[in-house]
């Protein structure tokens, strides 16, 4: 139970300046890759301390989801308004 009594706890707080938090997934190394909406990126977070490892820069500032590639220890993010595009 998290330390407000609500069941959860807060992994990540985010800066207003790196934009909204929206899709995530869990990468090959167990951390956390989170679009940020607003952000004009993709982040990953440290799943166990929070801390912010890793920075990926898009041309787009409405990032909305990330999911795991194959290819790459990076995850493919695709970016509205190209629904449905992946950019690695």
């Amino acid at each position: 139970m998290g330390s407000d009594g609500q069941g959860y706890s807060t992994l990540v707080r985010v800066p207003d300046q790196l934009g909204m938090p929206d899709g995530m997934c869990l990468g090959p190394d167990g951390h956390l890759w989170v679009a940020h909406w607003g952000g004009f990126a993709v982040f990953k977070w440290n799943s166990e301390t929070g801390e912010l490892l890793d920075k990926i820069r898009v041309n787009a500032r409405t990032s909305l989801s990330v999911r795991p590639g194959k290819a790459s220890r990076r995850p493919k993010y695709s970016v509205f308004p190209i629904v449905g595009k992946y950019f690695i």
